[in-house]
């Protein structure tokens, strides 16, 4: 168990460690650890009523139980009724657990079928813990079906009372486990970049359906983030907006207005012609940068054609007498571009929306707009209701018998929609009111 704690990733939560580990395993709990599947906890993520019954293990300290038995195997090791005894032990930390997932679910059938599910791979073998496994789950099945008549529950629970005053003298259990719940927060959720992905087209990474985008549980993982978090995640400030209702309109009117978030997408890549390489090598007058720093000329015969993915020639001086022109070249090596253009953080470009009488609308998302003032001076200024009254346009097809405006407005009373119609791309007026 140690081996197992020290290589996986843990995740700390309030009153338990989540440990994610490499290997094909199912879920199983020891002590205030659960170990899972890295793999499924950050992709499809574990089935609530798995997770629920692992978390009554460690709420009820199943596994303390089950240390105190082999404790007593060590001095009475030549005594056969400990072993049987563990086995009736797990067994009935298995009961207690399932009891607890029905209770809340309700679903008996659904979690059964879970549990079948579960146990077709290999079985388990750590000993210590509270594992899914065959040579019990059958037992499990049946006693979730099974109903003790209040008679005999009543003789049973009466039986018990000696047994359990003389155990009252020889344990004790401290208040501090005796809490009865849990949080199960942060125990299903997934990770919020997972949501976004999950939501992606399958044409493109740079585009998020919102038919598929589950809005709901974003918004928890989102919630989760801290500022400085957020600045690095996936751009999605409607999540944290008051047009969040307007978002959730929308997906539910998915049946006739397709809606869309479109992330700046990467540019193409380029390929570096041979003839154009060695005029370069050749140049004197050319300033180069190179991912965005200054080098020196000389130091571009360390690289080929094929190490770049963008390049830009502009011409940075104009030709005079006794002067020749002067150039900036700029290139981007393939990991540059990859860094810089596919892992770093996504931002939202438009919200398009496509209707059944083949309108489709595109919204330019602005975080904030810079403006002079009347004293001559730059100032930044974002509309508090600017994407509420965006999604809301979208939404009721506000602009659809607009016509085309031509004429001057003021940003600060309203914003653009290009709408195009027929084939035709119109700009049209949206106010802010």
């Amino acid at each position: 168990m140690v081996k197992l704690i020290r290589k996986g990733e843990i995740i700390q939560k309030d009153r338990y460690k989540i440990v994610l580990l490499c290997e094909e395993i199912k879920p199983f709990t020891f002590l205030n650890y659960l170990f899972v599947n890295g793999e499924s906890y950050h992709g499809l993520g574990l089935e609530k009523e798995i997770l629920q019954h692992e978390l009554t293990h460690i709420r009820e300290m199943h596994s303390m139980d089950i240390l105190v038995i082999e404790l007593l195997k060590i001095v009475f090791w030549f005594n056969p009724v400990f072993y049987f005894y563990k086995k009736a032990i797990q067994l009935n930390h298995e009961f207690l657990a399932d009891k607890e997932v029905i209770s809340v679910s309700q679903d008996v059938i659904q979690y059964q079928k879970i549990l079948i599910s579960k146990v077709l791979g290999e079985e388990f073998i750590y000993n210590l813990s509270s594992p899914i496994n065959y040579s019990v789950t059958k037992n499990r099945l049946k006693m979730m079906k099974k109903v003790t008549p209040k008679s005999k529950s009543l003789l049973l629970k009466t039986g018990l009372i000696p047994v359990l005053l003389l155990l009252t003298g020889v344990f004790s259990q401290s208040t501090a486990y005796q809490e009865k719940t849990i949080k199960l927060t942060g125990f299903f959720e997934k990770d919020f970049e997972t949501y976004i992905n999950e939501a992606l087209s399958d044409n493109s990474d740079f585009v998020l359906l919102l038919e598929k985008f589950d809005i709901e549980g974003a918004k928890a993982a989102y919630k989760l983030l801290s500022e400085e978090e957020k600045s690095r995640h996936t751009e999605f400030p409607i999540l944290d907006d008051k047009a969040l209702p307007e978002l959730l309109k929308l997906q539910k009117a998915k049946d006739s207005i397709k809606v869309q978030i479109n992330f700046s997408s990467p540019p193409e890549k380029m390929n570096v012609p041979e003839d154009l390489w060695e005029n370069w090598l050749k140049s004197k007058n050319l300033e180069v940068i190179l991912n965005e720093t200054e080098i020196d000329r000389s130091l571009l015969n360390n690289y080929s054609p094929e190490d770049f993915a963008l390049y830009e020639v502009r011409g940075v001086g104009k030709k005079k007498f006794l002067k020749t022109e002067k150039f900036k070249l700029t290139l981007t090596t393939h990991d540059h571009f990859h860094h810089k253009f596919i892992t770093s953080r996504k931002k939202i470009q438009t919200i398009s929306a496509a209707y059944p009488n083949g309108d489709v609308a595109e919204i330019p998302y602005f975080m904030k707009l810079v403006l002079m003032n009347q004293n001559g001076e730059l100032e930044e200024y974002f509309p508090e209701n600017y994407l509420q009254r965006a999604l809301e346009a979208i939404l009721i097809h506000e602009f659809e018998n607009f016509p085309n405006s031509k004429v001057l407005f003021e940003v600060k009373k309203g914003f653009f929609i290009y709408v195009t119609r027929n084939g035709k791309k119109e700009t049209v007026l949206v106010s802010y009111k």
